[in-house]
């Protein structure tokens, strides 16, 4: 009972501390009640929140951990995990970490002002990502009764990370049937299915991709960038650069143990060769 009640003071303490912060230094707690005090935070506060801890495998455990006390599909809790060369081996959180980095940076240029609780890594921060101005060249958007040539359209998708494939599979494939395009965005939950009349959009529609079966009409097709990759972008910048200036940063352990991480990472990446 004792080392509850500890627990308890602790989170109190911290909860109060960070809402007249901007950046704080998290002392030692279980995974648990730091999930618990993150979603507490994230309720009494309109502010950005930014989770940074010192490599991936935390990461994902606090995601995890974060995912179970939370709504189900709660869309205001991003993940940023560093580049996929340098994620661990037994990641089992989401292996597709491409559309994990792409989902958050678009959703952070669509609704720059929504106050997310963002998890990620000193790695992931450390490395270059495409400018907000590029995710928004390298998007398309695709509305019905539209005048789009489908052959130039399927062009520019595959230009942007996607795969062809007989049928859709998974997020950042595409595939191209006479005046059918089928495109999976990395935002959402099912393809896309877009038809065409010559070159003007007659249809748009959500569908799963197991049944064939179509969910709902739409007028929009939002089709993101699959991938965040520097040597195709026309201007690199940082993670930071999407998170504006209203936010609170919240380190896992304390500066130090950050920094030393960064040390090893930096030297990661003038071995593998990347910026």
């Amino acid at each position: 009972m004792q080392h509850k009640d500890s627990i308890i003071s602790r989170l109190r303490h911290v909860i109060s501390e960070i809402t007249g912060k901007s950046t704080i230094y998290i002392p030692p707690l279980p995974s648990s009640a730091l999930a618990v005090m993150f979603l507490a935070v994230k309720k009494q506060t309109n502010k950005k929140i930014i989770w940074i801890c010192d490599g991936p495998q935390n990461l994902y455990k606090m995601y995890k951990d974060i995912s179970v006390f939370s709504e189900p599909k709660d869309n205001s809790i991003l993940l940023f995990p560093p580049a996929e060369i340098f994620q661990r081996q037994n990641n089992t959180i989401d292996n597709n970490v491409t559309q994990t980095r792409t989902k958050t940076t678009s959703q952070l240029i669509n609704n720059p002002d929504e106050p997310y609780l963002i998890l990620t890594s000193i790695q992931a921060l450390m490395q270059k990502i495409p400018a907000p101005s590029d995710i928004k060249q390298r998007t398309s958007v695709v509305r019905i009764n539209e005048e789009t040539i489908p052959s130039a359209l399927v062009e520019f998708i595959s230009k942007t990370g996607y795969k062809f494939f007989n049928e859709v599979e998974s997020p950042g494939t595409v595939s191209l049937r006479g005046g059918i395009i089928d495109v999976w965005s990395p935002s959402e939950e099912y393809p896309y299915r877009i038809e065409f009349d010559g070159n003007t959009v007659s249809s748009i529609r959500i569908f799963d991709p197991i049944t064939q079966e179509s969910i709902r009409k739409i007028e929009t097709a939002i089709i993101l960038p699959f991938e965040c990759n520097i040597n195709t972008a026309s201007e690199n910048t940082t993670f930071h650069e999407y998170l504006g200036n209203s936010h609170i940063v919240i380190a896992w352990h304390s500066f130090e143990n950050i920094e030393k991480h960064a040390s090893i990472f930096k030297q990661t990446i003038e071995e593998y060769g990347q910026e």
